[in-house]
């Protein structure tokens, strides 16, 4: 007699073994009874994200949906009938499976026969001890659902393969179809018989640079919507029927024209709406949704505030985008003391023509103005192709404004800036016009100087309209020029006449002859200015500086480009010349704005004596803080108040020499560093602690002083050297002069070799990464420095260290 044990066995690694199998045969089950349901709803979902349904009729399109419902059903509910859950004689079958010996049905079992024989009950525990070793060895295996069988045509592979298609036809635009599958139309509308064509062209405005749409019937309708600009033309013809078509677009309906015979034709003007439908009497041609995309005004903003570039130069950094194209941006110039009066309004260049975002930095000469030297009011606006603008938000700076360093240029600028602030003073400038000319001995007895101070002079006594002052001021300022820049300044003037003629005859479309003779006028224009800046490098002790990630620039360079121009222009590719004309622009601003050598020689002598200062600064701030610490260990056995008033008259002495160093940064144009404002405010809390009484609050913000003023002190070196080397973000030009037989490629902003040994100084330059390392190294000594809470030996040991530098 054979007994069988219960569901759940006590056993643990037999309960295991039951568990898995348990597992096993369920998957095997679920399959093998699910896979006509996952099969039908996958074919359902093709067919769905393939667009099928919606190009049935409404009764068919809802009778699909209907059958593919039922057939669900019908599905669901057999395989409901046909899952059963395993029973434990399942089980044991399903691991006994492939075993002869049947281990797990003679655990079981029980001796029948001979329970009070110990031999017989020896030989029968032995027996177990066997089979439970074996059944140890028991595995359910992997599932194996027998699906094969009953799919003998392999039609889940063919579903899966259709799904496998319709997602990648339908990506991007899936949950949409599977809406339109699971929403049929109430009722269809009839269609165009074959006989019956439709043709309808969109063609986006010209601005937007899109490729016409083009649609034709007869294939019903698109469920597709089209994605339309607003202000597109379209244009429908209908060939074929009797009756007169009709296009709605939205509410509107505009009816064809006939042609010849059944033809019709249609244009019209597409600008709002959210679907297309032409229609022939009762009988829709073809219809389509689409979506009227509107074209936003561009947008502009400043990127940076504006500020003063090397050689006077207003530099505007922006950036600006539009949906389509950025046509242009302008610069809105207006004083602040006159804010209604006419601004000036200056067109910025493109970079790389028109695009839908821009990004730029524009440099503006804006010293021959008379508004140079006041507070002005700055507003961007951008526009687009469809005469569309966005303005950015105003924000206040002050113009440039020229420094001459010839005695005789800057009185002559003097006399302009009067004519134009004090008019009323009018003998007194005559006056002066007069004196001037008399002393041809301070202008290098320059005829073209006296004869211009002559004309400007007859010219104002005889003629005081507004245009003639213009005109006056206008030969001051050239006069001034030619003293300070001697042919340079010319030169400069020409060429930016001859630039400005030949832009605007680009913009206007002149003949090519035209065109050939203003690209010559422009090459000699610009020959004359390279020859006199070549000669003013020259007359320069040194050669000139050449930032090392600056590329160099030779007239060879501008030759070929000017050959460019001109073979564009003559071939009538006027936008790709005008482009190549901004890209020489950008090369000769670039030279402008380039310093020469004795410029940077000054300037680096003036940065040198700001750092000497700095230095200065520092090393009084860390006696300060070394007496503050001191006394603060002090304080435990005497409180010197009169001590601690002198240390708070000597931190006040230390932050009001910060001051007047932070007033020279600003002088000489130099962004100033927050690091040395909050060296300034931490003075100044210390000052008023040690006025309290408190050494040890004292000490902790001379601490916080002391690392601003190091970190201050790289900030406002790196500021430096970018404004005595030009750092503008234009690149440095190096133009060899006659019998010049180096080009200047591989030095530093000092003349040096960059990554070498120059040939005649002997000192090697530090590579970026040499000079990057290094400069951290010495930030964390001087981190480390300011922490007064370090050991003393330690606190020794760094000062010695940071002593050298």
């Amino acid at each position: 007699m054979i007994k069988h044990c219960s569901y759940h066995d006590p056993r643990p690694w037999l309960q295991a073994k039951l568990r898995r199998t348990w597992v096993v045969l369920m998957w095997e089950r679920l399959w093998a009874a699910s896979w006509p349901v996952t099969s039908l709803a996958g074919l359902f979902i093709a067919l769905a994200w393939l667009d099928v349904f919606p190009q049935m009729p409404g009764l068919a399109h809802a009778g699909s949906l209907g059958l593919f419902a039922l057939a669900g059903a019908i599905a669901i509910s057999h395989a409901r009938r046909s899952v059963k859950f395993p029973r434990r004689e399942d089980l044991v079958r399903r691991l006994e499976r492939g075993s002869s010996h049947y281990p797990l049905t003679a655990i079981d079992d029980t001796l029948a026969a001979g329970t009070k024989d110990p031999a017989a009950q020896q030989l029968w525990q032995a027996h177990i001890t066997r089979m439970i070793a074996l059944a140890h060895h028991l595995e359910p295996g992997i599932p194996s659902p027998g699906v094969p069988a009953r799919d003998p045509l392999g039609l889940r592979a063919a579903v899966l393969l259709l799904l496998t298609i319709a997602i990648t036809a339908g990506w991007g635009q899936l949950p949409e179809r599977m809406g339109r599958a699971l929403h049929p139309t109430a009722t269809t509308p009839a269609t165009a018989s074959a006989s019956v064509l439709l043709r309808l062209w969109i063609t986006p405005p010209p601005y937007t640079r899109l490729p016409p749409l083009v649609l034709e019937t007869p294939s019903g309708a698109n469920p597709n919507p089209l994605d339309v600009p607003e202000g597109s033309r379209g244009l429908a013809l209908v060939l074929g029927g009797d009756e007169t078509p009709s296009l709605a677009i939205g509410n509107r309906v505009v009816p064809f024209t006939p042609l010849a015979d059944t033809s019709h034709r249609l244009e019209t003007i597409i600008d709002g709406g959210s679907q297309l439908a032409v229609t022939q009497g009762h009988t829709t041609l073809g219809q389509w949704a689409m979506r009227v995309i509107t074209d936003t005004p561009p947008e502009t903003s400043f990127t940076a505030p504006p500020a003063e570039a090397s050689r006077w130069r207003l530099r505007l950094a922006y950036k600006a985008h539009d949906d389509y194209a950025v046509a242009g941006v302008s610069a809105l110039i207006h004083r602040v003391d006159h804010p209604d009066g006419t601004p000036m309004d200056i067109e910025l260049p493109l970079p790389g023509g028109k695009a839908r975002d821009v990004h730029d930095t524009s440099l503006l000469d804006l010293t021959a103005h008379e508004w140079a030297g006041m507070p002005v009011t700055i507003r961007l606006y951008a526009r687009d192709d469809k005469g569309q603008t966005g303005m950015s938000q105003p924000t206040t700076t002050r113009l440039p404004d020229r420094v001459f360093t010839h005695p005789m240029a800057r009185a002559i600028v003097v006399e302009r800036k009067r004519l134009i602030t004090e008019p009323a003073q009018l003998a007194n400038v005559l006056e002066r016009l007069d004196t001037l000319s008399a002393q041809p001995e301070k202008f290098g007895r320059d005829i073209v100087v006296f004869l211009a101070l002559r004309v400007a002079r007859d010219r104002l006594a005889l003629d005081v309209t507004d245009a003639s002052l213009a005109s006056v001021r206008d030969i001051l300022w050239q006069t001034a020029l030619h003293i300070e820049d001697g042919q340079t300044a010319t030169a400069e003037r020409s060429l930016d006449d001859a630039e400005k003629v030949l832009s605007e005859a680009l913009k206007a479309g002149a003949d090519p002859a035209e065109l050939d003779r203003l690209v010559d006028r422009y090459r000699e224009a610009l020959d004359r200015y390279l020859q006199t800046l070549a000669q003013r490098l020259d007359q320069e002790t040194l050669r000139p500086p050449l930032r090392p990630d600056g590329p160099v620039m030779r007239p060879e360079d501008f030759a070929r480009r000017l050959d460019r121009l001109k073979d564009l222009s003559l071939a009538g590719a006027r936008q790709a010349a005008q482009e190549m004309l901004r890209d020489l622009q950008r090369m000769t601003q670039s030279l402008r704005n380039a310093r020469m050598p004795s410029e940077v020689g000054a300037a680096m002598k003036a940065a040198q004596a700001v750092m000497d200062g700095l230095k200065a600064i520092i090393d009084r701030q860390q006696k300060l803080l070394d007496d503050t610490f001191h006394q603060s260990q002090d304080l435990r056995r005497t409180v010197d108040r009169e001590r601690m008033r002198r240390t708070a008259a000597s931190q006040n002495g230390v932050r009001h020499s910060l001051g007047e160093l932070m007033q020279r940064l600003g002088e000489m144009g130099v962004t100033l560093p927050k690091s040395l404002g909050s060296a300034e405010l931490s003075m100044r809390d210390a000052a008023t602690s040690l006025r309290s009484g408190d050494p040890t609050a004292a000490a902790a913000a001379q601490g916080r002083a002391l690392a601003s003023l190091r970190q201050g002190s790289g900030e406002a070196l790196k500021a430096l050297m970018e404004n005595a080397l030009g750092g503008d973000g234009s690149p440095m030009m190096l133009l060899p002069g006659p019998g010049s037989s180096r080009n200047g490629a591989g030095l530093d902003p000092l003349g040096r070799t960059s990554g070498g040994i120059d040939d005649g100084s002997g000192i090697a330059i530090p590579t970026q990464p040499d000079a990057r390392t290094a400069r951290e190294i010495l930030d964390e000594l001087r981190k480390r420095a300011s922490d007064r809470e370090r050991p003393k030996p330690e606190l020794d040991y760094l000062e010695r260290l940071l002593r050298q530098f």
